[in-house]
């Protein structure tokens, strides 16, 4: 194993998501800003292996924990962290394992319903987190922390299978 292309990878991966968190929209009502960074830790998921888009993932979240201003708005620290983004960054390091778990045959339609999943699970651990601080009933947590989040993961799921398909197809040539 080579730690320095490693260390490259993680970088990598943690500058992807960074760049994609300054990509954001606040939405009245939602809990968080929306951004492309699921697309983001789609295209991770997809396109590393499990055990490095995990490592990066949770370098991303551990450097905002850190203190960088890596989070959607800039945020960081371990209040960032661990307020109401807190379930969703959760969901970003098990996306790669999820993922994983579905590729399967690595078909174009396996892709799509692993992200899809994946973003499923950000989304999941993202209103339980926020349930957990808030104590918001069930429909208002849903309206607020999941609905608003539900085109865009789709949208960005199949741009994430587009994305790593088309780099595949560009590496072989």
């Amino acid at each position: 194993m080579d730690i320095w292309r490693e260390l490259g990878i993680t970088l990598g991966t943690v500058l992807l998501v960074a760049l994609c968190a300054r990509l954001s929209l606040s939405i009245p009502g939602a809990e968080v800003p929306i951004s492309l960074q699921t697309l983001a830790v789609g295209v991770i998921a997809l396109g590393l292996s499990t055990q490095r888009g995990t490592v990066g993932l949770a370098a991303y979240v551990g450097l905002a924990a850190a203190g960088l201003p890596v989070l959607s708005d800039g945020a960081s620290g371990i209040n960032a962290v661990s307020g109401v983004s807190g379930g969703y960054l959760l969901g970003f390091v098990l996306a790669p394992v999820v993922v994983a778990g579905v590729r399967g045959d690595d078909s174009w339609p396996r892709r799509f319903v692993g992200v899809l999943l994946a973003h499923g699970v950000i989304l999941g651990l993202g209103a339980a987190w926020i349930y957990v601080l808030k104590g918001t009933a069930p429909l208002k947590l849903f309206s607020a922390a999941v609905l608003p989040y539900v085109p865009g993961g789709v949208l960005k799921s199949a741009l994430a299978v587009g994305l790593v398909a088309l780099a595949d197809r560009s590496s072989r040539s």
